[in-house]
């Protein structure tokens, strides 16, 4: 208020300054009659000056009698001090400010219209309680906003809109005769007055436009520091003195609002999602090792994707040869939308360039995230948006150069599939691959031990079936035989064909501990018993070699392993001395307490071997352990050899006649749950290490 009248009004102001002061102000005597009303106050007061002069207020404004005004006016009167208070006179529905000045005439009265202020702060203290009502949706706080707005400004509709490229969407509206816009109905952005907002970046106003709304004020609203779509309010009648400055700015301060809401809101779903794409990757990676099929692992991927709140369907594709089209393999929730549906991976076709065919050929994940917007998903568009869909993702699923197909998610989140979800899924594809490709490995190992045990079995049968024969033969035939020449040679085909047939006897043993695999058990074996057998056997039938013993276990020792621990010994003995090169071989046969890693039985503590843990067993370093070395003194085996002889197919070190190799050996002792090691001998030659698991000690 400009109380710019020079002197105190106690001073008795003259009518002249009275009408120089810019506020409205009227005059009383000590009666409450009207001296003066300058022309500001006529007009608040809606009366002029001669129908109240002489007139008693309280007379003439009866609704003051009873009011904070007259207790005000009484109480500068009586304390004859000046008093300031603002109060709302509802016959004139306008809220005053007003200061009055005690003399000892009466009383000067200075007053204004602060009833747009009063609105103003209404407005700002409802919009901050909408605002901050944690207890309403996102929605309900929109739509009481525009309601606000679009009443505080006196105008007809209020709309939060989405843009996306050309088109408009109303996504909230707040209209006064419930005749404005439908929500979610598109139409070209360029038939809106909110074009024009986007294209300024910033708050616009139309006062009376000559085509559309007739009064508009909008503000752009943004998220992930791009455009969203518009808060904006329009309609009503015509406003020849525009918008004024606090109204564009109330405007903008809750475009505002709605923009950091709307960034908030996608923060949390990005952290929800990315939570919940974390969790089902924790899920599915313990889930995985148990399923036994790629069928099977499909179907967990994509159940656990569809239930999750953050993606609607899923289901993997993989390539048809012959069309070229990605076919399902795996659906979940996605039936209906499939039905609709064809996808390609042809970079040629419109159908595959969408995210699928671009991950299936690149070999990274792709995504769409905004399908409105996105020109190469249009042929999905119309199915996807039917089913709520807003943003989608394909994942392609591999491993090594090995590709099982393409991962597709669907999310109803516009934009998601953000960094940081991407990178999540897209180690879900790796892990998804891994998985396949194990349970892949594992069916073609299967495979191949169905193969080799069927030729395995055929052969034996054939074989022996065969040798019994010629055993049947060559007895028929030794007892007619009477020369003594002819009679050792039968007697040399029955041993041989003994022979034959001991060895279709070790290797069906041996097939059974390698085909088997984990199914293969072995049994406790008296060690000592075997060696000192298999040193006889090869004392007698490498005269020319020394064969030494020492520290050789207690008879009462033993080990696990199967009726197949001879065979291994007498492998490595042979060795010793076949691939000697020196004319008189000397080999050194010793053992040695040790330990190795087996589980073990949580209620016996037996060992048990690889493949026969029950729940509970826990490896150990500890186990008891027996170690057999065999010593030579030949050329010794080169570092770079080591560990090459003991792989699949080497049979440079196999002894000649058995065929078993150094390579069954390893196998063989695996299957126990040991190890075979190699080593230098000093000062030459090498050393054979057989690791056996004790499963009791001797005395």
């Amino acid at each position: 208020m400009d109380d710019s009248s020079g002197g105190s009004p106690a001073g008795e102001p003259t009518d002249e300054v009275f009408d120089r002061i810019t506020d409205a102000v009227f005059a009383l005597d000590d009666e409450w009659r009207f001296t003066f009303l300058n022309e500001h106050a006529e007009g608040l007061l809606e009366s002029d000056e001669a129908a109240l002069l002489g007139e008693n207020v309280w007379d003439v404004f009866p609704a003051a009698a009873e009011s904070t005004f007259r207790d005000e006016y009484e109480r500068a009167r009586e304390t004859g001090e000046s008093v300031s208070f603002e109060a709302y006179y509802d016959p004139l529905s306008t809220w005053f400010s007003v200061r009055a000045y005690p003399s000892e005439t009466g009383l000067s009265v200075y007053f204004r219209d602060v009833s747009g202020r009063k609105r103003r702060d209404r407005a700002l203290r409802e919009a901050y309680e909408i605002a901050s009502d944690a207890d309403r949706s996102f929605d309900e706080r929109v739509g009481e906003l525009l309601a606000l707005v679009r009443g505080t400004l006196d105008l007809a509709e209020g709309v939060l809109s989405r843009v996306d490229g050309d088109t408009y969407t109303p996504e909230a509206v707040s209209s006064a005769d419930g005749d404005g816009p439908a929500v979610g109905e598109s139409v070209p952005l360029d038939e809106t007055l909110c074009a024009r907002v986007l294209a300024a970046d910033g708050a616009m106003t139309v006062a009376d436009a000559a085509d559309g709304p007739t009064a508009y004020v909008g503000t752009p609203v943004y998220a992930d520091g791009e455009q969203y779509g518009t808060f904006c309010f329009y309609g009503g009648a015509p406003r020849p003195d525009g918008f004024s400055e606090w109204e564009v700015t109330f405007v903008e301060l809750l475009g505002n609002w709605v923009s950091s809401e709307l960034q908030r809101r996608r923060t949390i779903d990005r952290l929800t999602a990315l939570d919940e794409v974390n969790a089902v990757v924790r899920d599915i990676n313990g889930t995985l090792v148990e399923q036994s099929t790629r069928a099977d692992i499909e179907r967990v991927v994509c159940e656990r994707l569809a239930a999750s709140d953050s993606y609607e369907f899923a289901w993997l594709g993989v390539v048809d040869e012959h069309s070229g089209e990605v076919v399902p393999s795996t659906a979940v929730r996605a039936d209906e939308y499939l039905a609709d549906v064809t996808v390609s991976a042809a970079p040629d076709e419109d159908r595959g360039r969408g995210p699928a065919g671009r991950a299936l050929r690149t070999g990274e994940v792709h995504i769409s995230r905004d399908i409105e917007t996105d020109a190469d998903f249009a042929p999905w568009r119309d199915h996807a948006r039917e089913r709520g869909v807003r943003s989608a993702a394909a994942v392609p699923v591999g491993t090594d150069g090995a590709e099982y197909g393409v991962l597709n998610l669907y999310s109803t989140r516009r934009d998601a599939f953000g960094e940081q979800e991407r990178a999540v899924v897209a180690q879900l594809g790796e892990i998804t691959g891994l998985a396949i490709a194990a349970v892949e490995h594992e069916r073609e190992v299967e495979h191949k031990r169905e193969r080799l045990e069927f030729i395995n079995r055929f052969l034996r049968h054939n074989l022996l079936n065969g040798l019994n024969l010629v055993t049947v033969r060559s007895d028929l035939l030794a007892r007619s035989v009477d020369d003594p020449d002819a009679a050792d040679h039968v007697e040399v085909i029955r041993e041989r064909v003994d022979d034959m047939a001991g060895l279709i006897d070790t290797m069906r043993t041996f097939m059974d501990a390698v085909i088997e695999g984990e199914r293969h058990r072995g049994e406790p074996v008296a060690v000592r018993e075997v060696l000192d057998r298999k040193l006889s056997l090869a004392r007698e039938g490498y005269p020319e070699a020394t064969f030494r013993a020492r520290d050789l276990p207690d008879p009462g020792t033993r080990v696990l392993a199967d009726e197949l621990v001879g065979e291994v010994l007498e492998n490595v003995l042979s060795n010793a001395v076949v691939h000697n090169d020196t004319d008189a071989p000397t080999v050194e046969v010793r053992a040695r307490e040790t330990t190795c890693s087996l589980p073990t039985d949580p209620e016996t503590g037996d060992p048990l071997p690889p493949g026969h843990a029950p729940s509970g067993a826990e490896p150990t370093d500890e186990h008891p352990a027996l170690a057999v070395e065999i010593a030579d003194d030949g050329p010794g085996v080169p570092d770079g050899e080591k560990e090459r002889i003991l792989a699949k197919g080497v049979t440079e070190l196999s002894a000649p006649g058995n065929g078993l190799g150094l390579y069954l050996v390893g196998e063989t002792m695996r299957s126990y749950g040991g190890r075979v090691g190699v080593g230098d001998n000093e000062p030459r030659g090498a050393v054979f290490e057989l690791v056996f698991p004790v499963v009791e000690r001797g005395a």
